[in-house]
């Protein structure tokens, strides 16, 4: 069965012989990890959501320069 799962024997054996499977300060880094994962996830949100906003502004003026400007060209083209 551990070879199964690619588990050793003396890793099969420490975690058998430490109560709760962890030691305290793993379990402290481990919530540590959770939580830095979670800001990350946060700020890799965050950028996309600014990328996407900032997108979309830069398509807006874009659209609205040509506007203005094919505006230009029709009160040219009437005079």
């Amino acid at each position: 069965m551990l070879q199964s799962l690619e588990v050793s024997e003396s890793t099969y054996q420490r975690g058998r012989n430490q109560p709760g499977g962890m030691k305290s300060e793993e379990a402290k880094r481990l919530k540590q990890l959770v939580a830095d994962l979670s800001y990350l996830k946060w700020g890799v949100w965050d950028c996309i959501t600014h990328a996407y906003v900032d997108t979309v502004i830069s398509f807006a003026n874009n659209l609205l320069m040509r506007q203005i400007h094919y505006s230009i060209d029709d009160q040219i083209r009437t005079m």
